[in-house]
């Protein structure tokens, strides 16, 4: 039973009874008409006083419970400790690399002006024993410790100028088909795979030193 049939009855209980409990009915038609249009009325009163209620209750709450606008954002917190070392990763794939570059004279593993493979810029391959440039645009790694599957090469400008020129570098790996002639690596030694030879050609296809860039060999 909703409030405003609650307070329907009582207002309809009082109106019969009157202000003693049990007293007979007295009253004419007309006034007990008055009566329940009244206590009626008073109903809808405050069945409306009660739905306003409850509406000003359910816009507070919502207005209570609503986000309200972020704050400002806080100072920096401390830095954290430092992580612990990671594992180390796995062993790469690569064999060996080694650079090769120009030398005017004086340079650490080569005493004479001349191209050379650095040993600090090496791994695997020894300036002295592997590495040779017997002809213009033609340099050689014989003898190398492992067995080349295939490598790669690439070249670029040994200064900070932009280069003039351009290059192609091919690269050949000897096999038992195809080994490294003894025209491009006059010493060779052990299996055919351990000798790897690099042309260097002009844009004009001419084998050339690029004596103002410096290249870089991986490998595998």
């Amino acid at each position: 039973m909703s409030f405003a049939s609650a307070v329907a009855l009582l207002a309809l209980f009082v109106a019969l009874g009157g202000t003693s409990l049990g007293a007979p009915v007295r009253e004419s038609a007309s006034k007990l008409v008055h009566r329940v249009t009244t206590a009626l009325r008073v109903s809808r009163h405050a069945d409306s006083t009660a739905k306003r209620a409850l509406t000003t209750a359910r816009q507070a709450l919502e207005a209570k419970t609503a986000a309200g606008a972020p704050g400002a954002t806080g100072p920096a917190g401390a830095t954290g400790a430092t992580g612990a070392t990671g594992r180390p990763g796995a062993a790469g794939s690569a064999l060996g690399y080694a650079a090769i570059q120009y030398c005017p004279g004086g340079c650490l593993d080569q005493a004479a002006a001349g191209w050379f493979a650095p040993d600090d810029d090496a791994l695997g391959v020894d300036n002295q024993v592997n590495f040779s440039h017997p002809d213009d645009g033609v340099f050689c790694f014989r003898g190398l410790s492992f067995h080349t599957h295939n490598a790669v090469a690439n070249i670029g400008p040994t200064g900070d100028a932009s280069p003039t020129s351009r290059y192609t570098v091919e690269v050949h790996v000897g096999s038992d088909e195809f080994p490294v002639s003894s025209t491009d690596c006059p010493i060779q030694s052990g299996a055919p795979d351990q000798n790897v030879v690099l042309y260097v050609r002009d844009s004009a296809g001419a084998l050339t030193d690029p004596t103002d860039y410096r290249m870089m060999v991986l490998f595998n």
